[in-house]
């Protein structure tokens, strides 16, 4: 599906770029959460 995507997307480097960084925004964005929903688990069971 998402190589698809980048396929649709122009071939202009620039966009490609654009949309990479997006990519790895929504990954960060991800794991960030998880983690922190993890740490929230960790807290909870110490009281």
């Amino acid at each position: 599906m998402a190589g698809n995507l980048l396929m649709s997307i122009s071939q202009d480097e620039n966009e490609h770029a654009v949309f990479r960084s997006r990519r790895m925004y929504e990954s960060d964005l991800i794991s960030n959460l998880a983690t922190a929903e993890d740490v929230g688990r960790k807290e909870e069971k110490k009281m």
